[in-house]
């Protein structure tokens, strides 16, 4: 990794945590695919697990109001077994191939942010959680622990559909520890089959300051973009770093 990569590199990570600031989950959206470009589609994943792991866990420590744990606790789990699970396949993955993956998620994400994420508006919402957890619930917080493990695009599943019944506040309480338990997972995971390089590390080290002043910004941001222009704004930039990655 030289330096212009290493200096290119961090000024997406401090727009991708004023996002985690602002909802609770995010970062992987603008890093990973702008990453995979700079270092590499591997290396984009395993930084994006340490700095989720440095930011939930400020995040929750900070936050300690009391939710049911009848409920994000089951979530977490399912999540921390499917991170396990993605984590164990990128081992597995010729970077290579895992590029073309990633490349291919990317644009079809990109493409769902542009056209056909759907809007919260109208909907009676949920401002306590439900007591307990249902079967539903397991499999996407298990499909979402996968999703992330593996492409590191983590909380877009979860999230989405969380976020159909829950209000935004509680919504952001739950994705930090939901979130928190699967970086964890994903740092024990990737650092257990030697995944982690000196330069990776290097690089997230000197990306923990721009990940503090992220999420201090976007914490106390009193502009907030509407919905529909978050999500063409991240769609339109997932569509060309796919690009990018597939030519």
């Amino acid at each position: 990794m030289t330096t212009p990569e290493f200096l290119a590199v961090l000024p997406v990570v401090f727009l991708a945590f004023v996002l985690k600031g602002l909802t609770g989950f995010g970062p992987g959206l603008l890093i990973v695919p702008v990453a995979a470009v700079l270092i590499g589609a591997q290396e984009a994943v395993l930084l994006i697990a340490f700095l989720d792991l440095v930011s939930n866990t400020l995040i929750a420590c900070k936050d300690r109001t009391s939710i049911s744990p009848g409920f994000w606790i089951p979530i977490a789990v399912a999540m921390g077994a499917g991170s396990l699970i993605g984590g164990l396949f990128l081992k597995l993955v010729p970077p290579r191939d895992f590029s073309f993956l990633l490349a291919v998620v990317v644009a079809l994400t990109g493409v769902w942010f542009l056209f056909g994420r759907i809007s919260r508006q109208g909907k009676t919402l949920m401002a306590e959680l439900p007591v307990k957890t249902q079967p539903k619930d397991t499999v996407v917080a298990l499909s979402t622990g996968i999703f992330g493990g593996f492409f590191g695009l983590t909380g877009i599943l979860i999230a989405t559909y969380l976020g159909s019944f829950l209000t935004k506040e509680v919504l952001r309480r739950v994705l930090v520890r939901v979130l928190l338990v699967s970086a964890t997972i994903r740092v024990i995971t990737y650092t257990a089959t030697g995944m982690y390089s000196l330069n990776i590390l290097l690089l997230a080290a000197g990306a923990i300051p721009l990940v503090l002043t992220g999420l201090y910004c976007g914490d106390r941001l009193l502009f907030r973009i509407s919905e529909l222009w978050f999500s063409r704004v991240i769609g339109a930039a997932m569509l060309i770093s796919a690009a990018r990655l597939l030519l």
